[in-house]
């Protein structure tokens, strides 16, 4: 810009003959030169009238701009750093955020401190609370060289990741001086990715309790050790963390805290794609024990072909057949069998010590529970999906165009051989990748995947028992996350016809996986690696 057009001429160029730099982003941000002025220590957007500007406030202006503008853009590699004290439930939150992210398809990859301190030093002897002890100096000493072991192994994996990468940070973080370290570490490391914190912080008693509950049932560290004896030892640890334990509170950081494991979540300076992303689904995460059932629609009239890992051939706006009827018939009878059996699980006091399991001897009525549907419905679009939750009468159905089955545009209405005969190119490609190959004019898996995040993120939030009548591709890409199965595999997740799929939480932030046989023609895997799922033939 020459210097004659800059109303701080003379002043700009004092000690400096060149022109003030102008940063990149700027000038990729669609602003016109001409509406530029020069302020010092950087470039004002505004009228080029002297009078109105106050270069104070126009350099606070511009700082935030670029620091908005960093924090947007988008990186390719991405550093969680969890921050808690034990038992607020920072492994859950992980293996969350682990399934959540590969299910989008990013590399990602868990560190956990905790693993490496077993391995080194023992699970029983470090999972003692005086090795948390903070007047434990060699204990300290470990603890901090353990921590600069797994960061090193988290950045040397980051540097050979060939794609767009997650790296999960487990450990308590406690201060601010190791919060500091991992900072440093990896700004020295130069290998570009962007850092934010989340932080679990948990003053529910009845939450903490039962996070407390799960982490001695289910910890190597209290292994062979009865319960009250770990309890004690546990909330030990947990007061020498609590001695030492400084919140995150720095706003120059990007940061999220949820508080009881979603009850509250606070943001500061989430923009990025990658880490923006989460926000949705930290906030829908809990601990509910609610099933989740996903069931392929009845068989439609007319159906021609397709399998338990691709979908047959029918109209769109076909209705269900005579066995397509009978299985809607036999899935309502399950569910409300299911449904009774995680009540009691609950302990509702309206669900009586060995009673039977018909809705009208629990005190139901009318398809009701507490004044809600017997299960939250969710339906594609399309009529033998919406006709095979009509007939269960649960109450009120949600129709979600999300869980539509997949494009496959000018294939549509054909089978795979066919396809392959009529464009052996195109499917020789879908074979080597199905999951990134797009049907010519329609969809492929990955966009699936993106259609799908909001329904997940909604059936993910529900406390009450979830059904979800949808199609064969949708469901392959559904289970993939609730099985943990690498996405790029979820073309081959078999989903048999008159089955349900029954998926139940535990406190790890896993799911179970259940086959429910619940007719005579149905078509169930005896073991289906992907998803490791048992199988029930169910009789009611």
């Amino acid at each position: 810009i020459p210097m004659q057009n800059n109303p701080l001429g003379a002043e700009a160029q004092s000690g400096n003959n060149s022109s003030p730099s102008i940063p990149p982003t700027i000038l990729s941000s669609g602003l016109r030169l001409e509406d530029l002025v020069f302020v010092p220590g950087g470039i004002d957007q505004g009228p080029r009238d002297e009078t109105n500007i106050s270069r104070t406030s126009s350099y606070s202006r511009i700082e935030s701009l670029v620091e908005r503008e960093r924090l947007t853009g988008t990186q390719s590699k991405l550093v969680i750093v969890l921050v808690g004290l034990p038992g607020r439930g920072k492994s859950f939150i992980s293996n969350k955020l682990y399934s959540f992210l590969a299910w989008k398809g990013l590399n990602v990859r868990v560190f956990n401190v905790g693993s490496y301190r077993r391995r080194v030093c023992g699970a029983r002897e470090s999972g003692a609370s005086a090795f948390f002890a903070p007047d434990n100096d060699e204990a300290m000493r470990l603890r901090n060289e353990l921590a600069a072991n797994a960061l090193e192994d988290m950045l040397a994996w980051l540097v050979t990741s060939q794609r767009s990468s997650v790296a999960i940070f487990d450990a308590t973080n406690s201060t601010k001086e190791r919060r500091n370290f991992i900072l440093k570490t990896i700004a020295v490391a130069q290998i570009g990715v962007s850092v934010v914190f989340i932080e679990s912080i948990c003053d529910d008693a009845t939450v903490l309790e039962a996070n407390l509950q799960n982490k001695v049932a289910h910890s190597p560290d209290f292994a062979g050790v009865d319960r009250e004896t770990a309890l004690k030892d546990l909330r030990q640890r947990i007061a020498n963390y609590e001695r030492v334990y400084e919140t995150v509170d720095d706003d120059s950081l990007s940061y999220i805290k949820v508080f009881n494991l979603s009850s509250k979540v606070l943001a500061n300076k989430i923009y990025g794609h990658m880490s923006k992303s989460v926000l949705p689904a930290l906030i829908a995460w809990n601990i509910s024990t609610r099933p989740i059932w996903l069931v392929r629609s009845g068989a439609p009239r007319g159906a021609v072909g397709g399998s338990v890992t691709f979908p047959y051939t029918a109209d769109r706006n076909a209705v269900l057949n005579e066995e397509g009827v009978k299985f809607s018939k036999a899935l309502a009878r399950l569910v409300r069998a299911r449904t009774s059996d995680w009540l009691k699980k609950l302990g509702d006091d309206r669900v009586r010590s060995g009673s039977s399991t018909e809705f009208d001897e629990l005190g139901l009525s009318a398809g009701r529970l507490v004044g809600q549907a017997i299960c939250k419905v969710m339906t594609s679009t399309l009529p033998r999906a919406y006709e095979t939750a009509s007939i269960g009468q649960y109450g009120p159905i949600e129709q979600y165009p999300h869980l539509n089955p997949l494009d496959k545009g000018v294939f549509h209405d054909k089978p795979m051989h066919v396809i392959q005969d009529e464009d052996p190119d195109w499917h020789q490609r879908w074979s080597e990748d199905p999951f990134a190959t797009r049907f010519p004019g329609g969809e492929s898996y990955n966009d699936v995947v993106s259609r799908l995040e909001p329904v997940l993120i909604e059936m993910e939030q529900q406390v009450v028992p979830v059904l979800v009548i949808s199609h064969v591709s949708v469901l392959q890409v559904l289970l993939a996350y609730f099985a943990q199965t690498p996405i790029h595999e979820a073309n081959m997740i078999q989903i048999p016809m008159n089955c349900v799929i029954e998926l139940t939480p535990n406190f790890s932030g896993k799911w179970s996986v259940t086959y429910f046989q619940i007719s005579s023609t149905a078509s169930i895997p005896g073991y289906d690696s992907r998803t490791r799922g048992d199988v029930v033939v169910w009789n009611g």
